[in-house]
């Protein structure tokens, strides 16, 4: 099917567009965010100081009025995000070719779409969707990043771009040419057409990394996400190599390295070693699995809860299990993610932690985050300190894949 679209349509997409960052320049920006309320592990709203707001009629009334300033300030946010998103993909759709667009563009409802995988390109049984970015010019190319940087947090355009500069490294190995491993085998593909207003959906992949965000409903969902990344660790000069415009100055100084999965780690040793005995014992496997059980080509899977149950936890283990949960949703865009962050949290008692491995960060690891909305897998293919270190890591939203619900 040609999806490409029509210069009338292109206009009219412009127009709306416009209007919508027109009217979201007439209300207040954004407080800062040390101003507003947060939630704390157990749910209750409580200050920018930490304390707890006590209850009278006067401030009751106060309060509604502040929350309703605050749900039209979080309304406004969320507008303006997939504005911004909308345009960026249309600025870069706007520069393919017609050849391109054929590849890029798919309808929402494509079969397509579980058309991902964590493989390198020639071990596939199928074509990826979209357009490669290994075929994209200097302009293209930049308008992609441009997007990227866009329609996911700072933090996953840097967990992104070390993924492809990781392939860069393994492109320069001797098994470059039996897999088919190159830092251009990255496809970027749209199933819709981009609007603030109606569903779409991009697609970003290839080897160890498929990133399916969804946009519908005034929401953006996350679900399936594959990141991994091989070697763990690496120079931060591979991140300016494979992509100049985004190195800046920490990717182009060859002491410094990128460990995209170092806070996943980190926090989740400091989790399993916080639980105290009981819920400790609860938390082991007895095996581990030979892969992600939600990986690719799963989707609908739902593995048996094991593991140790976060209501029976303190609330400073339940705050490091937001923490760790954070580290994946925080690849979405800022306001999206907070939502999605209180829909997780709403859910915490319902959640178990599972974990395979020793405790000390010695060796090779397997940990599992799952509640009725929530599933997060983490597998280490050797040991955690390893130098050339093998991760995987699979985030999926059980009630709603592919935007679909």
């Amino acid at each position: 099917m040609n999806c490409c679209l029509r210069p009338e349509l292109r206009t009219a997409l412009a127009s709306l567009l416009l209007l919508v960052i027109l009217l979201g320049g007439c209300v207040s920006p954004v407080p800062n965010a040390e101003s507003l309320p947060t939630l704390s592990a157990a749910g209750t709203p409580t200050s920018s100081d930490g304390t707890e707001g006590s209850f009278s009629p006067s401030a009751n009334a106060d309060s509604d009025e502040q929350s309703q300033t605050d749900e039209h300030v979080a309304a406004d946010a969320g507008e303006k995000e997939l504005a911004s998103i909308a345009s960026a993909a249309l600025d870069f759709i706007e520069l393919l070719d017609e050849q391109q667009h054929e590849a890029a563009l798919h309808p929402f409802d494509s079969n397509k779409r579980p058309n991902w995988s964590n493989l390198p390109a020639d071990m596939l049984p199928f074509d990826r969707n979209g357009v490669r970015i290994g075929d994209l010019d200097g302009a293209q190319l930049n308008a992609m990043l441009a997007f990227l940087s866009t329609a996911m947090s700072a933090d996953g355009l840097d967990t992104v771009t070390a993924v492809v500069a990781a392939e860069l490294v393994l492109a320069e190995s001797s098994r470059a040419s039996r897999s088919g491993l190159s830092e251009g085998n990255y496809w970027l593909a749209f199933f819709g057409t981009p609007t603030p207003t109606e569903p779409w959906a991009w697609q970003f992949g290839g080897h160890h990394l498929a990133v399916n965000m969804s946009i519908s409903n005034d929401r953006i969902t996350m679900s399936p996400a594959f990141i991994g990344v091989e070697p763990a660790v690496f120079g931060a000069d591979a991140v300016a190599r494979a992509f100049p415009a985004h190195g800046g100055e920490r990717a182009s100084d060859e002491t410094e390295t990128v460990a995209p999965f170092a806070g996943e780690i980190e926090a989740g040793l400091e989790l399993v070693n916080s639980l105290s005995a009981a819920p400790h014992d609860a938390v082991f496997l007895s095996r581990r699995p030979s892969g992600l059980i939600t990986g690719a080509g799963r989707d609908g899977v739902i593995p048996e809860l094991e593991g140790s149950q976060a209501s029976g936890w303190s609330s400073a283990q339940k705050q490091d299990l937001l923490n760790l949960v954070s580290l994946w949703v925080g690849t979405l865009p800022p306001h999206n993610a907070a939502m999605r962050m209180r829909e997780i949290e709403a859910r915490l008692d319902d959640t178990y932690f599972a974990w395979y491995g020793p405790i000390d960060g010695s060796g090779a690891i397997y940990y599992r985050i799952q509640s009725p909305v929530l599933i997060i897998e983490f597998l280490t293919r050797g040991p955690v300190d390893a130098s050339n270190g093998h991760y995987h890591s699979i985030y999926r939203d059980p009630t709603n894949e592919y935007g679909r619900h």
